[in-house]
């Protein structure tokens, strides 16, 4: 496979922030849901509190898996960027 990569520095460092910015507002949503499920939990007693209070880890889980990703994602479109553009002045150096 061959092809030509053309980095838009500015571009990648945009949407590396922008991931950034997915990421926070993620755990923005996972501190609502850690709130509003965390009031809930009074009216639930025994079983059904068991299974009320395994559900929610469960979806916290989830959700801190899924910030983990998004921010994985994100410092590795920056590091991506930062290493084109370190390649880009070696070779203009190079000139």
């Amino acid at each position: 496979m061959s092809g030509d990569i053309t980095y838009v520095h500015g571009g990648v460092a945009e949407l590396s922030s922008q991931v950034g910015t997915t990421a926070a507002q993620l755990m923005e949503i996972h501190d609502q849901v850690l709130n509003e499920t965390t009031q809930l939990q009074p009216f639930f007693e025994g079983e059904a509190g068991t299974a009320f209070n395994a559900r929610q880890m469960q979806i916290l889980k989830g959700l801190n898996g899924l910030i983990q990703v998004v921010q994985t994602h994100g410092s590795k479109i920056m590091e991506s960027s930062e290493l084109a553009h370190a390649l880009d002045v070696n070779i203009g150096a190079g000139f």
